[in-house]
């Protein structure tokens, strides 16, 4: 008897031990994943394969978009620099494998994300009380029983990706190398970004590096003090398991993206805008002068005033989110430059303006007439045309 119930308390201890081996997906993998346990930067992981990891930090507050931005890429936990806002997927994972297992110290509350693409003005956030992604741009959207935009201020949370490397695994890596001597901003390949959080700027003589994914894209940047959007003539490889760097030299063969202009870096980015031309965010320059550019949008439909401010702020052309409707000024500028010149695409109609102010017991907005050249004022309820248009410098 005594044998017996030895041998029985061996094998129950055997079946135990498997047990514990398998990792949390139910495979048998010798050694859990360590989802839940504390990262290098002082974070939870909540994603672990291969060898790549990423962590998330503890609350971070609660801010705007922008705020939450600017905070994630601040954070500083364990010394590292390269914290930011996680994007939809890491959103998606921090919630199914941290939040519904009760790890991580989330709230069943909203969670701001990165934007949606590159440069625009729309966000992703998460509802963690329901483990939804949307995403929400400047003016506000009814998502559960709450209206929210960017300027909503919603719980921040920073990540970061690092490469374990006791894992085996040899990490895939980008590293830009600026080499010109430009200031370069906005740098991304594919989905992959260089420039975000607090410091946005790539200086001449410096590098970045960022874990990557085998693929292939475009180089995409910006010359800081000339802000057009340009690429790289051809796409670039990233493959499995390297170290790929890509360098940036004045003579780098580069488009621009906005008139499919060629050339070199230099050539380029040291290009003079005229009246006329197309602008960095793909609008038609109707002002040019010491440096200072104003250019105007496409038709952006017709609508009542308050439509109009909204849908002139919420244009994003060139990945630009400084838009917005004209002042007077503008209105008498795009006449005078370009509707008179035959450019910009204009129709003898009245195109809205700003807000005039309370005049004779109501308020009074202007609109310009561009067949006789007239600036009139009336009601913000009837339909009037729409044009977006921004101001930008180079230096």
């Amino acid at each position: 008897m005594r044998k017996f119930f030895t041998a029985a308390i061996c094998l129950a201890m055997l079946f135990v031990a498997c047990d514990m081996s398998s990792d949390d997906n139910g495979g048998s993998g010798g050694v859990q994943a360590p989802i839940g346990d504390t990262g290098p930067g002082g974070g939870t992981i909540f994603f672990a394969q291969g060898g790549e990891k990423m962590e998330v930090s503890g609350e971070l507050g609660l801010h705007n978009w922008i705020n939450a931005n600017t905070t994630a890429g601040n954070h500083r936990g364990g010394g590292f620099s390269d914290w930011r806002l996680p994007n939809s997927g890491e959103l998606s994972l921090m919630y199914d494998n941290l939040h519904r297992r009760g790890a991580g110290g989330f709230s069943d509350a909203m969670y701001w994300g990165g934007r949606v693409t590159p440069g625009g003005n729309t966000s992703h956030f998460m509802d963690f009380s329901m483990g939804t992604v949307h995403s929400v741009g400047t003016s506000a959207n009814h998502v559960n029983g709450v209206f929210v935009s960017t300027n909503t201020p919603l719980r921040v949370r920073a990540v970061r990706s690092f490469t374990d490397a006791g894992g085996g695994a040899t990490g895939t890596t980008l590293t830009i190398v600026n080499n010109s001597q430009f200031e370069i901003t906005h740098v991304q390949w594919g989905n992959f970004d260089f420039t975000s959080g607090s410091d946005p700027i790539i200086g001449p003589g410096r590098s970045v590096t960022i874990n990557a994914q085998p693929g292939s894209a475009f180089i995409r940047f910006r010359p800081r003090l000339n802000p057009f959007n340009l690429r790289s003539a051809g796409v670039f490889v990233v493959r499995e398991g390297e170290q790929e760097t890509f360098t940036i030299h004045d003579n780098t063969a580069i488009l621009r993206e906005v008139g499919n202009v060629t050339g070199t870096l230099a050539s380029v980015a040291e290009a003079v805008l005229q009246i006329g031309d197309t602008g960095p965010g793909g609008g038609t320059i109707f002002f040019a002068e010491g440096g200072s550019f104003r250019e105007v949008s496409g038709f952006l439909g017709s609508s009542n005033w308050n439509d109009a401010v909204r849908n002139a702020s919420n244009h994003d052309g060139g990945g630009f989110d400084d838009w917005r409707l004209p002042e007077t000024l503008d209105l008498s500028l795009m006449y005078e430059n370009l509707h008179s010149a035959g450019l910009g695409g204009f129709t003898d109609a009245n195109y809205w303006g700003p807000r005039i102010g309370f005049v004779g017991g109501s308020n009074s907005y202007w609109f310009k007439n561009f067949g006789t050249g007239t600036m009139s004022g009336g009601s913000q309820g009837v339909l009037r045309r729409v044009r977006a248009v921004r101001t930008f410098s180079v230096n």
